[in-house]
């Protein structure tokens, strides 16, 4: 017959009633026997471990020197090789959980357990073995959520729900090395070392981690780790939450915001390019930035003539002139992956061009596919497998392709179809940035052309309106370069002197409505001759007012003979009410009228001109424009007799 065995239980109980129930639960008929010794306090019981041996300790944890989690802390730090079981009531169970991630070996909830799962729960605690009825009880807790223990490196429990996920078999994962299931870089953050946890919290803050599944895919867990007692030593529990679609939808949303966030830098830089190359430059700065490629080119397709050129070549960091490589036509077979970008108005990606050619042969030539690369390649004397992977995006500019962007590298695989997308937004910022560009450059051919149809109306106008006046002859041109070229010496803005120089050149042509005996009067002109001479501005405003000039050149011809004390004529404006390209026409007109012939007056020359308009400085004339005047034709050599036309 087997000896008795006997169990020293301490039992730790401030309730009466809970501990005479406990010991008579012990002290009931059995193979073995159980030797209580009870006490009401936390400082009884430690008093009780340094005077005599102890098997087990039962704890309840409202005691009257000691509450919750202390209690557990305070035994453990008078001895850890002591099984610790919890006793808790129904409202105390979490507090009772969190014990066991302290350390505690079990808990039981009063008036949940009887004698056998009593004397079971010692029989476990005394015998260092895991309680299958705690962690049982604790995972379900946690719901659908994936759960681990881990002592020495290896998986000694894992969940039904763990081995789902991860693909394995029912039993298959204990014993197996935690090691062979995590990503590499992932595993020192899950090491079998306890976590440092708060004081009152269950588990320290979650951390993200990657498992290996049965077929080695990966999957993303957020993973929150304790400390619990495994036979007599610390272990970790480690409770794991499936993100792995939460992850894809970051990196996804993360892809989207670096796109959105490129292709807004990309729009700024293009907007301050100044032409096509240009452009492109900035293009290829940006694309360089955000993915790996070894070679950047840019076709583009005239639209008219159907022809593909190269508009700009990059190839390992080194800008190429794109006039070396070939002129092609997009008529024809069309079927290079270039000319079915441009077809399809889609984009490509060759994962291999080495791998499609020989499956595709009349899909990707890679004489042609594309060509460009090709060319490169063949004239650096290398072999064509140097180009791997090939991204292709249409540059779409309302809806029409004007070229397309091409990327390559020279490992297999090298991009994403979030690259091909990436790279395709960024081709039609500038393909929009290229066609506005074009459009302006138009704009501008057509306003240069204009502008010069205008300046012919305005020339031949003034010519004719100084057929009547054979003394007079070329007085508006030469009014018009002196004019110009005091605007210049002002540093006016372009388009200002351009007014002024249509201004000049008309600014006389009142004078059609100026009978013809008046104007070539050789003697003094009478008070009325002199009144229907002065009206010849207002002749001229009312010729050119209805004229949609892009200055206002009528008010400007209307102004000329205003002065700034008041003394001009025909409106007597003074000083800002006067436009400053009339202050600057009527300076050039009274120094160009001085110093020429007239048919009632001999030339008063240079001289007296100068001293003419130096005398009424800041008084009838502009200060500025009569100095600028006086250093033209002083010190910069203008001459008036000039035949130089404007």
């Amino acid at each position: 017959m087997l000896a008795r065995r006997t169990f020293r239980v301490l039992l730790v109980a401030s309730d009466p009633v809970n501990a005479h129930t406990i010991t008579k639960l012990l002290g009931s008929g059995s193979s073995e026997g159980f030797q209580v010794r009870a006490v009401p306090r936390l400082s009884a019981a430690i008093a009780m471990l340094s005077r005599n041996a102890t098997d087990v300790i039962l704890l309840e944890l409202d005691l009257p020197d000691a509450t919750g989690l202390d209690a557990v802390d305070r035994l453990h730090s008078i001895t850890d090789s002591t099984p610790i079981i919890v006793l808790s009531d129904f409202r105390e169970e979490q507090t009772a959980q969190r014990a066991v991630f302290r350390g505690a070996h079990d808990y039981l909830v009063q008036d949940r357990f009887d004698e056998r799962l009593l004397r079971q729960t010692i029989h476990r605690a005394v015998e260092r073995r895991p309680s299958d009825t705690w962690l049982c009880r604790i995972l379900s807790e946690w719901g659908g959520e994936a759960a681990l223990v881990v002592h020495d490196g290896l998986i000694r429990l894992a969940s039904a729900r763990v081995e789902e996920l991860l693909g394995y078999p029912h039993g298959e994962l204990c014993g197996r090395p935690l090691s062979k299931l995590l990503h590499a870089g992932d595993f020192p953050l899950l090491a079998d070392r306890p976590p440092q946890i708060l004081q009152d919290a269950v588990s320290p803050d979650p951390h993200e981690a990657q498992f290996l599944t049965s077929t080695g895919a990966v999957r993303w867990f957020q993973v929150s780790t304790s400390r619990i007692g495994w036979s007599g030593e610390m272990a970790s529990l480690h409770l794991l939450t499936d993100i792995t679609g939460l992850k894809a939808e970051r990196e996804h949303a993360a892809r989207l915001l670096r796109r959105q966030e490129a292709i807004g830098k990309l729009s700024l830089a293009l907007g301050i390019a100044l032409n096509e190359d240009d452009a492109f430059r900035v293009l290829y700065e940006h694309v360089k930035d955000l993915l790996n490629v070894d070679g950047f080119v840019v076709s583009r397709l005239d639209v008219g003539t159907r022809k593909i050129r190269t508009g700009f070549v990059a190839m390992q960091d080194s800008e190429q002139d794109p006039t070396a490589y070939s002129l092609t036509s997009l008529e024809g077979e069309g079927q290079s992956a270039l000319h079915r970008v441009i077809q399809s108005k889609r984009a490509m990606y060759i994962p291999d061009c080495v791998d499609a050619i020989p499956r595709t042969p009349s899909y990707h030539t890679l004489s042609d596919c594309p060509a460009t690369m090709d060319e490169h390649i063949q004239s650096c004397g290398k072999s064509r497998d140097t180009v791997r992977s090939v991204l292709l995006a249409p540059m779409l500019f309302r809806d029409d392709v004007i070229g397309v962007l091409q990327v390559w590298c020279g490992r297999p695989s090298a991009f994403q179809d979030a690259d091909l997308d990436l790279l395709s937004g960024m081709a039609n910022i500038a393909a929009i940035a290229v066609g506005n560009s074009q459009l302006t450059e138009e704009l501008q051919a057509q306003a240069a052309q204009l502008r010069s149809v205008i300046e012919g109306v305005v020339h031949t106008v003034s010519a004719a309106a100084e057929t009547r006046d054979l003394y007079t002859s070329g007085h508006q041109r030469r009014v018009s370069r002196l004019a110009v070229s005091i605007a210049e010496t002002l540093e006016l803005d372009v388009q200002v002197i351009d007014g002024v120089r249509i201004a000049g050149l008309l600014h006389d042509i009142g004078k059609l409505g100026i009978p013809l005996e008046i104007l070539v009067k050789p003697g003094a002109l009478s008070s009325t001759e002199m009144g229907i001479m002065k009206s010849h501005p207002g002749t001229a405003f009312r010729i050119l007012q209805s004229i949609a000039f892009p200055w206002p050149i009528a008010e400007i011809v209307h102004q000329h003979h205003e002065r700034l004390d008041g003394s001009g004529y025909p409106r007597g404006l003074m000083d800002d009410e006067i436009l400053l390209e009339a202050r600057i026409i009527g300076v050039a007109d009274v120094v160009e009228a001085m110093a020429s012939h007239r048919p009632y007056r001999p030339a008063l020359g240079l001289d007296c001109a100068l001293a003419e308009i130096k005398a009424h400085r800041n008084s009838k004339f502009d200060s500025r424009v009569v100095d600028a005047c006086v250093e033209l034709l002083t010190t910069r050599g203008f001459s008036l007799d000039s035949e130089d036309l404007t």
